[in-house]
């Protein structure tokens, strides 16, 4: 599995602008993201940038997130 980044810049209150997630590719990238969405909605994960961090080593075999930014206000 691979490390990704994936974020937008369309963000307000109470809702995630980034995740770092654990994943085979990037199509189980998005829908980790829009499942885990908050106020921001499923939308704006639809066409959010993904980079690829590197590989993941660990022992986990299913993709998870391993980092979130939420915005709380």
């Amino acid at each position: 599995m691979k490390i990704y980044l994936i974020g937008h810049d369309d963000w307000g209150y109470d809702c995630y602008s980034h995740f770092v997630i654990v994943a085979n590719n990037e199509t189980e990238v998005r829908e980790m993201a829009k499942k885990m969405a908050a106020d921001e909605g499923k939308e704006p994960w639809v066409a959010a940038e993904i980079t690829e961090e590197g590989n993941y080593t660990g022992k986990e075999t299913e993709p998870f997130c391993l980092l979130g930014s939420f915005h709380a206000g």
